[in-house]
């Protein structure tokens, strides 16, 4: 039984590492491909809105709403800033009903 305690940490562990590895890698993909796209095609958000892929994470409605609000009020596509590693104007954005 200690045994498989033991397992499970390390399971967690693995878990977390892996998970930060892959958000890194994801970050360096999303700034590599923001420095290369047309500034004026994208809005760049700070907020709790957390982005995989094209599309919110579905944790808090009002958060989520901010994602299609902003996309189509600003015609623009929507950057996470917590997903890049430049500095750039960004935009705060509370998603709180």
């Amino acid at each position: 039984m200690h045994n498989m305690k033991n397992n499970n940490g390390m399971n967690k562990i693995l878990g977390k590492i892996t998970s930060k590895f892959l958000h890194t890698i994801g970050s360096l993909f999303n700034t590599i491909s923001f420095l290369f796209t047309n500034k004026n095609k994208v809005l760049v958000v700070n907020g709790w809105m957390e982005l995989y892929g094209k599309y919110p994470l579905h944790q808090n409605l009002g958060d989520e709403l901010n994602f299609y609000l902003l996309k189509e009020l600003s015609k623009r596509k929507i950057v996470n800033y917590k997903n890049l590693y430049v500095k750039c104007i960004n935009y705060c954005c509370v998603g709180s009903i």
